[in-house]
């Protein structure tokens, strides 16, 4: 798979009308808006695997329940997308992506202290605020990103940040299931995650429990580095206008 990514970049860098311009990670923005949205996904992806797998399995709910207790969190993300990347537009994308990456990271936070007992009220909170975050970051972060090429990339720049957005979400999806995964087999606890909700065993639940609050603090520390990397845009933003 190396061989193959490295292969592409030096394809990519030796012809003419190559499928995405390599030569735009030289700019501050278009580098570090990328670097954020790739670290953003990885870190706000695994709650739409793992809070469905909490919800049934220790709050005993089914999957209609469930689903429309995950809608809370897509009704956030949905009001937030409303004006963030409007607003954006007026008054600077980095105040938007600060704010959404600064809710993910409380929420992920949160998450992580979440016990079998939590109330449904917490849970639908924490998902609330959580697709706030991620309905104010992403589509300022994409703004950003866009505002580094002509128009005629349009097309091929937001492909190349679907592509970010997905390779984000699987991996954020891969490292969530490793841990908890891990811990659970160093515990003996070696039950499939769609079966929490069968077993009886203390072991199997303390097990899970302790790898999603591990998970989630691993994520949150992600999101802070998204944070950091999205404040770096500041720098060639500001040179940009003071050169024109």
């Amino acid at each position: 798979m190396l061989f193959f990514f490295g292969f592409y970049i030096f394809w990519e860098l030796r012809i003419d009308n190559p499928m995405i311009d390599l030569g735009l990670f030289k700019l501050t923005t278009f580098r570090w808006s990328t670097l954020t949205r790739f670290l953003g996904f990885i870190a706000s992806a695994p709650a739409f695997l793992l809070v469905p797998i909490f919800v049934q399995s220790f709050m005993g709910y089914d999957q209609r329940s469930a689903g429309m207790i995950m809608f809370v969190g897509a009704l956030g993300m949905g009001l937030a997308s409303q004006f963030s990347g409007r607003l954006s537009d007026k008054y600077g994308f980095r105040k938007f992506t600060f704010i959404g990456l600064g809710f993910l990271v409380i929420t992920n936070v949160w998450f992580s202290f979440f016990v079998k007992d939590s109330s449904l009220v917490i849970v639908m909170s924490v998902l609330f605020l959580n697709g706030l975050g991620m309905g104010l970051w992403m589509a300022p972060n994409m703004s950003a990103t866009l505002s580094t090429v002509s128009r005629v990339d349009y097309g091929s720049m937001s492909a190349f940040l679907n592509l970010v957005r997905n390779v984000g979400s699987v991996i954020g999806q891969a490292l969530t299931a490793a841990i908890i995964a891990g811990i659970m087999l160093s515990r003996g606890a070696e039950v499939q995650l769609d079966q929490l909700s069968e077993s009886d065993n203390p072991a199997v639940t303390d097990a899970f429990l302790a790898g999603w609050s591990l998970t989630f603090r691993v994520l949150a520390i992600v999101t802070f580095i998204a944070l950091l990397c999205a404040i770096q845009t500041r720098v060639f933003v500001s040179d940009r206008d003071d050169s024109n």
